[in-house]
């Protein structure tokens, strides 16, 4: 299967459009999934799934919602995202760290404006 997403303005806000796509396989014909159907059902009755997706499908719709801009709701980012945060960081660190053990070799800044030790 794969995932089509894409932006559109819906009434007065914004929403996507997802198509799906089932490439041609084993002498099948390409084809496409069409509107969910809508069934009643009874209270405590169980409810079946509406589709079953490999984990690589998964990460597919995943990653077209967010290149349409669909974040998570809890608001945070990808792992790439923290873990290039984080690298950055750590180099912040060093180069303040730096900066601190080259100006207090020198001179120390204390109190006031231009008082030194």
């Amino acid at each position: 299967m794969k995932f089509m997403v894409d932006k559109v303005p819906v009434y007065m806000g914004r929403g996507v459009e997802v198509r799906i796509f089932v490439p041609q396989s084993a002498g099948n014909s390409p084809c496409y999934v069409g509107l969910p159907t809508m069934h009643p059902i009874s209270e405590g009755e169980m409810i079946p799934p509406a589709m079953h997706l490999r984990t690589e499908e998964a990460q597919q719709l995943c990653d077209a919602l967010w290149e349409a801009g669909v974040r998570p709701t809890n608001g945070e980012g990808s792992t790439g995202q923290l873990a290039a945060t984080q690298a950055h960081l750590v180099d912040m660190k060093t180069l303040a760290f730096h900066a601190l053990k080259v100006r207090s070799s020198n001179t120390a800044v204390r109190g006031g404006a231009g008082e030194t030790k």
